[in-house]
């Protein structure tokens, strides 16, 4: 049987939700715009990545694309 929280985020992303919080997901993600973000920065500091430079190697992010 499967505890309540899960419960809970799987009933969320059927309607379409944030699996942490009841705001709209954001575009094909499972979670909305500020826990996106804060899961993001988290995943950097935490596996020791550094962000971004122009000029760098690798793809650059998709909200500085438009600025190239």
């Amino acid at each position: 049987m499967a505890s309540r929280q899960l419960l809970w985020k799987k009933r969320h992303l059927k309607l379409g939700l944030c699996a942490l919080c009841s705001q709209p997901r954001y575009l094909g993600t499972t979670l909305c715009k500020v826990h996106l973000k804060k899961e993001r920065v988290s995943k950097r500091s935490s596996q020791g990545f550094k962000p971004w430079q122009p000029g760098g190697k690798g793809r650059p992010p998709a909200n500085t694309i438009h600025l190239l």
